[in-house]
């Protein structure tokens, strides 16, 4: 019997490590690939008119309160939540939750859901693992905008967690200061979710009470705080003095320059809304019927 050629034994070998090689990078590529969420909105939808069917809970932790620019979420804002709407629904990664804590002194709390029913679930170094992939949602990472600040060791944990049918890892946006989270009891059970927040009020601003401080003046538009003192015009520029109002500060713009001519600095005034605001810091609003009730300066 004839032997095989040694040309094609090599070229058969080659082919057999080449096919090999293509196994191990999709093997590799499935362990190290990332799970992605881009149906997630970042902001709340702000309810003006809420259902009578939503339950409105105030916020009284931290555990949301995120590491960058925008947060819904502070203590004392007020959250609807639609406590029926997961008998219709399923409970999906990304949704922001109310849930049962067994603390009779803060019963319930707002978490995030992370990782869902038979899912393995890990926080290495800040960032959230599922299935060994890294999470990549604007919810993935503990820092978000910014890194760990000075002093500051990003969250791990020591070992991973496996959910079983039913249960979910729900984690406040606030990873160091979400204490009734699946950092701290484990999985939740379905049970123990009692709702999901589908907004919020809007922000506590000078836009609420339709009154402020002007504290700059541009071309048809002035910046207004909800209240600064005299001195402080003197001696803060106005970003020291916006930045430090933060959700009480505004941009107030004016469909005609002559809306404001007659305004200063320092001037209290009232004003009213037209249409809705953008979201932003500082808020950006459109405005009419300016009226002087005073100035920080009298």
């Amino acid at each position: 019997m004839a032997s095989k050629s040694p040309i094609i034994s090599l070229q058969s070998n080659r082919n057999w490590i080449m096919l090999l090689l293509l196994v191990l990078l999709f093997i590799s590529g499935c362990s190290t690939g990332t799970i992605k969420d881009t149906a997630t909105k970042e902001e709340l939808d702000i309810l003006h008119e809420p259902s009578a069917a939503l339950k409105q809970m105030t916020v009284k932790s931290d555990a949301m309160l995120n590491y960058s620019s925008y947060n819904a979420m502070l203590m004392n804002n007020n959250m609807f939540v639609d406590t029926s709407y997961y008998q219709q629904h399923p409970i999906t990664r990304g949704d922001i939750v109310m849930f049962q804590t067994g603390d009779s002194r803060f019963p319930t709390d707002f978490g995030r859901i992370i990782g869902l029913p038979n899912e393995e679930v890990q926080l290495v170094k800040g960032h959230v693992y599922i299935h060994a992939r890294k999470l990549a949602a604007f919810y993935g990472s503990e820092y978000r905008e910014q890194k760990a600040g000075d002093g500051e060791t990003p969250t791990s944990m020591a070992e991973s967690v496996k959910l079983e049918q039913g249960e979910y890892f729900v984690l406040g946006d606030n990873w160091k200061r979400s204490f009734y989270d699946s950092q701290s009891v484990g999985p939740m059970k379905a049970s123990s979710i009692k709702g999901k927040v589908l907004g919020w009020e809007g922000p506590k601003t000078a836009w609420d009470f339709k009154q402020g401080v002007i504290v700059a003046k541009e071309p048809k538009r002035v910046a207004i705080v909800r209240n600064v003192t005299a001195n402080a015009l003197h001696v803060r520029s106005v970003d020291e003095i916006m930045g430090i109002a933060h959700l009480e500060a505004l941009w107030a713009n004016v469909k005609q320059e002559e809306e404001i001519e007659a305004l200063e600095i320092g001037d209290k005034v009232s004003f009213e809304l037209v249409g809705e605001f953008k979201f932003q810091i500082p808020l950006q609003v459109t405005v009419t019927n300016f009226k002087r009730i005073g100035s920080v300066f009298e």
